[in-house]
């Protein structure tokens, strides 16, 4: 507890009285010194006279609420004015918590002490709820975070395959159903390109399932580096991808399949020093008005992969094409 009074014998008498109550004070005798105190130490009650030179008590009841860095504290005032006058009703409205007439007198002091010691007591367990609830706020939004990143792990995880990191099939059939909702709405073409690694089972057969996932990887990561970056590629499953040419037509799908069927042809695996060769083929159909389905999409892209198949595999075929593309079907021999 800190007394504060411009009269020095004002202060030893009120620390004593105050100390004879059971509480510990300091004294000092004026508003200055006062908030000094206050900065530098703890003090949990301030008993102050009113009537003071420089800073008033009530002025230091004010500084006191104004400074924010300051923890709770009770504000007693020493006066010698009638409890019932108007200068009472400002004082409170000034911020002080009691008062206390002047001379003072122990019983009535250890009284308001002990009331006042109360209220900080209750503020004390206020302010211990307040942290708890914020703590338990910044936990619960920590969990929910942690909750909300391990939702999203497990969707990606659900929707990426494995193996080659790319999108798997079902996220390739909501996108589809995306894109194919929009290019109906907007009255837009859209394609899709079907793309399978030609004669994969030799390399699983011949040089074992991890050169196979090699292979795997490689046409992936080819077939995303060489498409558009609006045109999303999938692994649907085994050695088959999806790509995916939102507003785009036939033709021009069967030109991004010609560059992708390069690139891939380009890439190059060795194995114990032989370079293995890895082609695909692919398949390439246009959204029909005819068509009333996504699936009747992914139907026709497959009849044209087939085509390309029987055509000597190493070959861009599309749907509506009777021809391969310029690059021609390669013969894998």
């Amino acid at each position: 507890m800190l007394v504060v009074d411009d009269d020095p014998l004002t202060v030893t008498l009120a620390t004593r009285l105050v100390t004879a109550s059971g509480f510990e004070a300091d004294g000092v005798t004026s508003g200055q010194e006062a908030l000094k105190a206050l900065l530098s130490s703890e003090y949990q009650l301030v008993l102050t006279d009113w009537m003071m030179d420089e800073i008033s008590g009530l002025d230091l009841c004010c500084a006191i609420r104004d400074l924010e860095s300051l923890p709770f504290t009770y504000v007693m005032l020493m006066t010698a004015f009638d409890p019932t006058s108007e200068r009472i009703l400002e004082a409170f409205q000034a911020g002080i918590d009691d008062f206390i007439g002047k001379p003072l007198r122990r019983a009535e002091l250890m009284a308001r002490l002990q009331a006042g010691s109360r209220v900080i007591r209750l503020q004390e367990e206020v302010n211990r709820r307040q942290r708890e609830i914020h703590r338990f706020n910044a936990e619960m939004q920590i969990a929910n975070s942690k909750l909300l990143s391990a939702q999203e792990q497990l969707r990606q995880q659900a929707i990426t395959d494995a193996l080659t990191g790319l999108p798997n099939r079902r996220a390739a059939m909501d996108q589809l159903k995306t894109i194919w909702a929009g290019s109906i709405r907007r009255d837009q073409t859209v394609s899709a390109a079907l793309v399978d690694i030609d004669y994969f089972k030799n390399f699983n057969d011949k040089y074992g399932h991890d050169i196979g996932d090699k292979v795997l990887k490689i046409v992936a990561n080819t077939l995303a580096s060489a498409a558009r970056s609006c045109d999303p590629v999938f692994r649907l499953g085994g050695e088959e991808f999806l790509v995916l040419c939102p507003q785009a037509s036939e033709v021009q799908a069967l030109v991004a399949g010609e560059r992708l069927r390069k690139a891939v042809q380009d890439a190059k695996l060795e194995v114990n020093g032989e370079e293995l060769s890895i082609t695909v083929s692919i398949g390439v159909a246009e959204r029909q008005p005819e068509m009333m389905r996504q699936d009747d999409l992914i139907k026709a892209a497959d009849d044209a992969l087939y085509a390309a198949k029987r055509n000597g595999r190493n070959c861009v075929y599309g749907w509506r094409q009777e021809n391969e593309v310029d690059s021609g079907c390669l013969e894998m021999r």
